[in-house]
């Protein structure tokens, strides 16, 4: 009966007949080993006994009372305790508690979340309101102030006057020290 080889075996182009000696009648194998304990190969050679190690299989028999001296020697971990089954309903109620009170946070959040953006909306709108009377008010003052300026003959004509206050004349170099549109908008 002819033994299939491995791939690794095979590949090389060893002598099969000398390989299947070695394998299977038991064949000597020249071990060439060095005074630190390794292994020599010659590659230049093609003998099989040349480029194989035998490593002897042993059985080792060991003596549970020593081992069970310093370790365990049965496992603990994997025995179902008597009382789980019991335990592990109470473990189920718990969860679906717990589950239970993380739902009625949420619905909670939830609820203060909504309040707090329609509180939000509510001030955004108060503030775009404030922002549009202060564009009023500003205006009008304006328009007063510019109104009472041509009155007095300083010009004649809105244009003739600076955008910012006190509206004074526009002259070849006025140009205001501060911003003149302290607004978010433009007055018109």
């Amino acid at each position: 009966m002819k033994k299939i080889l491995p791939f690794y075996i095979t590949k090389y182009k060893f002598d099969q007949d000398e390989l299947n000696e070695v394998l299977i009648n038991g064949e000597p194998i020249n071990e060439n080993i060095d005074s630190t304990g390794n292994q020599i190969i010659n590659t230049e050679t093609n003998s099989i006994s040349d480029n194989l190690i035998k490593v002897p299989q042993l059985k080792t028999e060991y003596s549970d009372d020593k081992i069970s001296q310093n370790y365990m020697t049965e496992f603990s971990e994997f025995k179902i305790p008597e009382e789980q089954t019991e335990s592990n309903l109470l473990v189920d109620d718990s969860i679906a508690e717990v589950e239970a009170d993380q739902r009625v946070r949420e619905g909670i959040l939830e609820n203060q979340l909504n309040e707090l953006s329609k509180i939000l909306e509510l001030e955004t709108q108060k503030s775009i309101k404030f922002q549009e009377d202060s564009e009023q008010n500003y205006k009008a003052t304006k328009n007063l102030i510019v109104d009472m300026r041509i009155k007095n003959g300083e010009g004649d004509d809105y244009s003739d006057f600076q955008d910012s206050f006190p509206f004074l004349p526009k002259t070849k170099d006025s140009e205001p020290s501060y911003n003149p549109i302290p607004y978010v908008s433009n007055p018109e």
